[in-house]
């Protein structure tokens, strides 16, 4: 892996970073009749803090995700490149792209590697989602 593929790499999760940020936010533009583009235009940053949970959830996914990818990758001795996250201005982030290094072994060793992420980003997001409903269970629904 050469330092040209890591800088790429760096450059892409910064912007990442944003666009998820971005998104995290736009969660929020049409809650309390537009109040959060007023506050943003006067210089009111607390509704970034507002959104970085939304952010850092997603991130969290993402790091899950190839996280399960590279151990499953190391499992079965494929060798991979970096992910490199690919920026969404709609939904944040993309994705990643990781470039296999080596050829799998067997299909078993490329399904092993493939299908680990989504598995693992799959049982996280249920997860995640269980637990806010139990959290939200006995509030009043929203006016």
């Amino acid at each position: 892996v050469s330092g040209g593929e890591l800088g790429l790499a760096a450059l892409s999760l910064g912007a990442t970073g944003l666009t998820t940020l971005g998104y995290a936010l736009s969660s929020f533009l049409l809650a309390n009749d537009g109040q959060l583009l007023e506050a943003l235009n006067a210089g009111d940053t607390s509704p970034v803090a507002t959104a970085l949970p939304i952010a850092a959830g997603i991130g969290a996914l993402l790091v899950l995700h190839e996280g399960a990818h590279a151990a499953a990758a190391a499992a079965r001795g494929v060798r991979i490149a970096p992910p490199v996250p690919v920026p969404s201005l709609q939904l944040g982030c993309f994705g990643c792209v990781t470039r296999v290094l080596d050829f799998p072994r067997s299909r078993a060793a490329l399904y092993d590697v493939a299908a680990s992420g989504p598995y693992v980003a799959l049982a996280a997001s249920l997860a995640v989602f269980v637990v806010g409903l139990s959290l939200s269970a006995g509030l009043p629904p929203p006016p």
